[in-house]
């Protein structure tokens, strides 16, 4: 995966948002298995490291930094992630989980 980082002074993620079940799990750790459209809506679908698939829409959160689905397309879903500098502040890191091949 190839990341970018963008420092952003100030933000972070939502400290106090209740967690959803794919972020239980490291990012390298999900495999994007396919997408469906349903009532115009684009879904992703998620293998768990335990071989049960979720499905995902834009704005969900996965990973264990704060990441969440900014686009969704057939071959892979991009994740913008926070991660910690270590001293206080966040960064932004850009990433995509790609279709597994069969």
């Amino acid at each position: 995966d190839v990341y970018k980082r963008q420092v952003v002074e100030g933000e972070g993620p939502d400290l106090n948002r209740k967690k959803e079940i794919l972020e239980n799990y490291p990012l390298d750790s999900l495999y994007m298995v396919g997408t469906y459209i349903q009532e115009d809506s684009y879904w992703g679908l998620i293998e768990d490291p335990e071989g049960v698939i979720h499905r995902v829409s834009l704005d969900e959160y996965l990973g264990q930094n704060y990441g969440k689905v900014t686009v969704i397309n057939e071959d892979q879903i991009d994740v913008s992630e926070w991660v910690s500098d270590g001293l206080g502040g966040w960064t932004i890191r850009n990433s995509s989980i790609a279709l597994r091949e069969q």
